[in-house]
């Protein structure tokens, strides 16, 4: 086990991470991809927090999102939450039967359907191509159709158990490439369990990063990220960015991000969206 110290605000802790521990090679990975941060107000942080819809689009992709959530927690698991409230998710819902839950909607790691949004996915890749300054698409290159996800995170401190992924980089699945990364937050979100990230960390060379290089085990429990376990740049230094009511926090997923636990004692529900480069 390899024991991972990450400074998350006010918030330090570690973590015994299992798996294979190596640093990386002499290389930048993000000079020999597509980068959608080029040229942008944050192509040197890797992450901006900005204006996402109008306030009334913003609250009405909320109420659509809570009933997506309600609708598939009663169906899957039995749990109806008509007079129940979101933010108290972890007290009605088993630990097995939030696995059972997160594990038949994103089976595979497939996300939702776009199409249960309606208009949504046309204004919210509007506003993000605006942002990049280039067209972009909700659709993985490889998937037949356009997806988006509800992340489910309950309070470390009641469930024992780290919902969140561990500091890790998206790219190293090959398929999450070339893109950008949205988070919407939806129920709970605050400075205590919303999502982490390292700016800058986005163009950092290989051979400055240590990380899990066979499949990351913590808690008894496989991560499909590789979990980043040190860095050159004085370990692991997370910030919380706090989308308000109506933005959003955009970002590169070559970003090391991910690694903020819920330390709050509400459950916290992200709508979180990825984009490509749309080829005309």
């Amino acid at each position: 086990m390899h024991l991972v110290k990450v400074n998350l605000e006010d918030n330090p802790y570690t973590l015994e991470v299992g798996g294979d521990n190596r640093w990386g090679v002499d290389y930048v990975e993000l000079n020999h991809d597509d980068d959608l941060t080029e040229s942008t107000e944050f192509e040197d942080t890797g992450y901006i927090v900005t204006q996402f819809l109008s306030r009334a689009d913003c609250k009405e992709l909320r109420k659509n999102l809570r009933n997506i959530l309600s609708d598939n927690i009663k169906s899957i698991i039995g749990v109806d939450f008509a007079d129940k409230s979101l933010l108290n998710y972890h007290k009605y819902v088993s630990t097995n039967e939030h696995l059972l839950f997160t594990g038949t909607i994103y089976k595979n790691g497939r996300g939702l359907n776009f199409n249960l949004l309606g208009d949504f996915r046309k204004k919210i890749e509007n506003r993000i191509s605006e942002l990049c300054g280039v067209e972009v698409t909700t659709k993985m290159p490889e998937r037949e159709h356009e997806e988006f996800y509800i992340r489910v995170t309950r309070p470390y401190d009641v469930v024992k158990h780290f919902d969140s992924n561990p500091p890790h980089r998206d790219i190293y699945i090959n398929r999450l490439r070339n893109a950008l990364n949205i988070y919407f937050p939806v129920i709970g979100s605050n400075q205590r369990n919303s999502l982490g990230i390292i700016p800058y960390s986005h163009r950092w060379n290989e051979n400055e990063i240590k990380r899990i290089v066979s499949k990351t085990e913590i808690q008894n429990y496989k991560y499909t990220v590789s979990c980043i376990t040190d860095t050159k740049y004085d370990g692991l230094n997370i910030i919380r960015p706090q989308p308000k009511e109506d933005e959003v926090f955009l970002f590169s997923p070559y970003c090391i991000h991910g690694g903020a636990p819920n330390f709050s004692d509400n459950t916290r529900m992200s709508f979180e969206v990825r984009f490509w480069r749309k080829n005309v």
